[in-house]
């Protein structure tokens, strides 16, 4: 049944675009039937400044990347083909008081993203965003479109941090997530343009994920927010996961919930999703 489309306050698009709901696996995983993604495409940085340091090394922690490897197949992600998705949800604001309201998430390989609410659309491509609003096309912030990941599906999420070279991957410990124990994971995509920029850039890139030490089901994420007016600050955002479905063998969250700066700002509820639609790049142009 197609849902009559709706009309959705550009507060309800922002924060669709934070939470959103920011990949050929490396030798040592490819033993193992693999999803196939689409190689991003390069990132623009800005340029060095000051005194030229040296390139930051990608460290990847043994034991960190075995975590991911045995999350990826407990969420099926080792032998689902996908190339494609689409995903039908209902969002709200709990903190606003807002009702449910429909939207649809698209992507195609590790890197593309597109959300589409009532006639306004987000789309991020290799790094890049776009922001569709009374039929125009407008670039997003590149700080929030730069390390945008596939957030609302865990599975692939994790495959295309592994998948990218420049990505470091480390072990932190334990930690308890709505009473139950995680083992927490940080990926941070290492900036390499060797100057002055390069630290604040990787730090910015940070993600943190929590992974069932029983289950390996990804629980919750958490990361720092920019600020719109200083991008070397920001606020913490937090993504929390339940209510897992088995979805053609890949492990799915039906229940997504977005804390920023310790307030929910938005409550995702998938209704179902497609595998392997025909997508094509050009509907994540953003034109």
């Amino acid at each position: 049944m197609r849902c009559r489309p709706l009309a959705v306050s550009s507060a309800v698009l922002v924060a669709l675009f934070i939470v959103a709901a920011t990949l050929l696996l490396p030798a040592a995983f490819a033993q193992q039937p693999a999803l196939q993604l689409v190689q991003p495409a390069p990132q623009p940085v800005p340029p060095p400044q000051g005194t030229p340091r040296e390139p930051q090394l990608v460290q990847r922690d043994p034991q960190a990347v075995a975590i991911l490897r045995q999350s990826i197949a407990a969420m099926g992600g080792a032998t689902v083909p996908l190339n494609d998705t689409v995903v039908q949800a209902t969002v709200s604001n709990p903190s606003a008081g807002s009702a449910p309201r429909p939207v649809t998430i698209k992507t195609l390989g590790g890197d593309r993203i597109r959300w589409d609410a009532g006639g306004e659309a987000m789309v991020v491509s290799g790094g890049r965003g776009m922001r569709l609003k009374g039929g125009q096309w407008t670039s997003a912030p590149a700080l929030n479109a730069r390390n945008r990941r596939v957030e609302h599906i865990p599975a692939l999420l994790l495959m295309a941090e592994l998948v990218r070279g420049e990505v470091s991957v480390a072990y932190l410990g334990e930690e308890a997530v709505d009473g139950r124990t995680t083992k927490q994971v940080r990926v941070a995509r290492v900036a390499v343009t060797t100057g002055d920029y390069d630290r604040q850039l990787t730090k910015n890139s940070e993600l943190d994920l929590f992974i069932d030490s029983q289950t390996f089901l990804l629980l919750k994420l958490s990361y720092t927010q920019p600020l719109a007016f200083d991008w070397r600050e920001g606020v913490p955002m937090e993504v929390f996961y339940a209510d897992y479905r088995n979805v053609a063998g890949l492990a799915i969250p039906f229940a997504q919930r977005s804390v920023l700066n310790g307030n929910v700002i938005s409550e995702l509820q998938i209704i179902g999703i497609q595998l392997n639609t025909g997508l094509v790049a050009a509907e994540f142009e953003g034109r």
